[in-house]
């Protein structure tokens, strides 16, 4: 079977003042052996990349970046060449990519298609579920807790759907590990069936996984579910 790549989600600075010592080991290492960069604008782009070294290239200057538009390069082009074999970065002009960003419906899409994300640099379970899910592309609205009760927890994820209809909003949420299972089951049977949501399980560990359907597909097996750390997002 041949090797496939990944799409790998990278920080950008938030201000051009600060300094590339701001990133992690791990980010190091990431970007040393990338095949290329999905980018918004490739003169932002290269003035991060100019700060790390590079195995497969000789220098910042001569890694592949594609730029991310509707003139540039489609989103089923970029997904097959990391199908090929490519693990590609993606980069946003500032700060995390897809939140409130383009790059949100290239993971939307990629990973309805199996392929493989990683996020990088992010200490946050809340932001990984919404970087790494592709659903956060505008705003979102983060819950906290949902109620125990199955009538209140109910009553209320109907008022979160409609919103998110309404006002084309992503919602996420955090449950205690023991109820995961039962808030899945929750979510498929309330939810609309159009409604896309993902089950984030155990993000940044080494069996991290995040399963992406739409309620009316949702398989629970396929989401591997325990009794784990987990984020929940969906939107209408």
């Amino acid at each position: 079977m041949s090797k496939t790549g990944k799409l790998i989600l990278l920080p950008n600075f938030i201000n051009p003042e600060q300094k590339a010592d701001i990133f992690s080991e791990e980010m190091k290492n990431v970007v040393k052996d990338l095949d290329g960069c999905v980018v918004e604008n490739e003169k932002i782009a290269r003035a991060l990349l100019k700060n790390f070294s590079y195995d497969k290239v000789p220098s910042f200057r001569e890694l592949p970046l594609y730029v991310f538009n509707e003139h540039q390069i489609s989103v089923k082009e970029i997904i097959e060449i990391v199908k090929s074999g490519k693990n590609l970065g993606l980069i946003s002009d500032a700060g995390l990519p897809c939140i409130a960003d383009p790059g949100a419906e290239l993971i939307f899409q990629a990973r309805r298609q199996g392929v493989k994300i990683q996020v990088v640099g992010v200490h946050s379970g809340i932001m990984t579920a919404l970087m790494a899910s592709g659903l956060a592309q505008q705003a979102f609205y983060f819950v906290g807790y949902m109620p125990k009760e199955e009538k209140d927890f109910v009553e209320k994820l109907k008022k979160l759907e409609a919103l998110s209809k309404l006002e084309k909003t992503t919602i996420v949420f955090i449950e205690t590990p023991y109820r995961n299972e039962a808030v899945v089951k929750l979510l498929i049977k309330h939810l609309s069936k159009t409604t896309y949501m993902a089950y984030c399980q155990n993000l940044g560990g080494a069996d991290e996984h995040i399963y992406l359907d739409s309620a009316g597909a949702f398989k629970p097996e396929m989401a591997y579910i325990q009794k784990v750390p987990a984020t929940f997002v969906f939107k209408a």
